[in-house]
């Protein structure tokens, strides 16, 4: 039986991000033995996208979070299948799965497109904070700035309308974390309420010029995806790096990672710098509920401290990565990824 794409979505904004065109010609133009099912994954993993029955999947998470319910269902409703990830995730414990295997493919260069050249100076805050979806992380940290002078904050409650998110208020031994639970009668309604367009151009220029950004020294970024551990997988695939990252650095905002563990790493791995004057004892801890209250703490060091000794302390940093953006680096450093990878992938098929 000849080789047969199904379902190949591979559009042009995904050639965009990825420098993806080698990766198309690379599987339409394959032929083997097999069938396989292509997924360009953006609305996860249902059985409606992607049917059982073929024997190999070829998934690519570049646009969508790794959703590992759903990936853990259609691994075992295809028993005979082998997988093959495409994504820029780290593979951690799913490299267990002998049926599995992992290609990092970067997408950032949709993200690292243009800086508009801000430096630290004088900002009315200290700290900011931007929460659309709700998830464990986003409801403490905005939780914690409630209030706060020194600190700019939104919340869109509406999201906590309908949905199942009773674990979030459910204590669990972790003092910091436990002590902001009084929170949730005021977080039922929202503060400061917006809706960001997904208009890569809104994102990654004029967003820049938001208060949260252009008005504050130190933005908590609160990232699609904050849980690095499941009770079936173990370490999940991650760290899982969006807009919301890169709009900060490109703003140029200190950061404080409120996501998924090791994403200080991982950008460090590129040639960013996060030399920050405060003790960064939380980014590369697995246990979430441990990450999350060493990063409350980090938090309430930060709000303690003179605005002018963050301002001076974060400076270099700040320059360096706006710098290094603008470079060209970033472009350069995926494209030597991802055409390597496309060799692997060659091997593989």
């Amino acid at each position: 039986m000849a080789w047969t794409p199904t379902n190949l979505s591979l559009t042009c904004e995904i050639d965009d991000i990825t420098g993806a065109s080698g990766l198309y010609e690379c599987l339409s133009a394959k032929q083997s033995g097999e069938t396989f099912y292509n997924l360009n994954v953006f609305s996860g993993l249902s059985g409606t996208i992607a049917p059982d029955g073929y024997d190999r999947y070829i998934l690519g998470f570049w646009s969508e979070v790794f959703d590992e319910t759903l990936f853990w269902s259609l691994y075992h409703r295809n028993p005979q299948a082998e997988f093959v990830v495409l994504s820029d995730l780290e593979m951690n414990d799913l490299d267990k799965l002998d049926r599995c295997k992992w290609i990092m493919i970067y997408h950032w260069k949709w993200f690292a497109r243009s800086v508009d050249g801000n430096c630290p100076g004088p900002r009315r805050y200290k700290v900011s904070s931007l929460s659309n979806r709700v998830n464990e992380y986003k409801f403490f940290v905005t939780a914690k700035l409630l209030d706060h002078p020194d600190a700019y904050v939104t919340w869109n409650a509406r999201y906590l309308e309908g949905q199942n998110y009773d674990y979030i208020f459910q204590p669990t031994g972790w003092s910091h974390r436990d002590s902001l639970l009084h929170a949730v009668g005021r977080l039922k309604k929202p503060i400061n309420q917006e809706f960001w367009t997904y208009d890569p151009e809104v994102l990654l220029t004029k967003s820049t010029s938001h208060p949260a950004y252009r008005d504050s020294l130190v933005n908590l970024v609160n990232e699609t995806k904050d849980i690095s551990w499941d009770e079936n997988i173990g370490m999940l695939p991650g760290p899982y790096i969006t807009e919301k990252t890169w709009k900060p650095l490109l703003a140029g905002n200190a950061l404080l990672f409120v996501g998924q563990c090791n994403i200080r790493k991982t950008l460090e791995n590129v040639g960013f710098k996060f030399d920050y004057p405060w003790i960064d004892n939380y980014s590369s801890c697995w246990g979430d509920l441990e990450r999350l209250d060493k990063l409350l703490d980090v938090l309430d060091m930060i709000l303690r401290m003179p605005a002018a000794e963050i301002e001076e302390g974060i400076r270099e940093s700040i320059w360096h990565n706006q710098d290094l953006i603008r470079s060209g680096h970033i472009h350069r450093w995926v494209d030597h990824r991802n055409e390597q990878a496309l060799e692997r992938l060659a091997k593989i098929l």
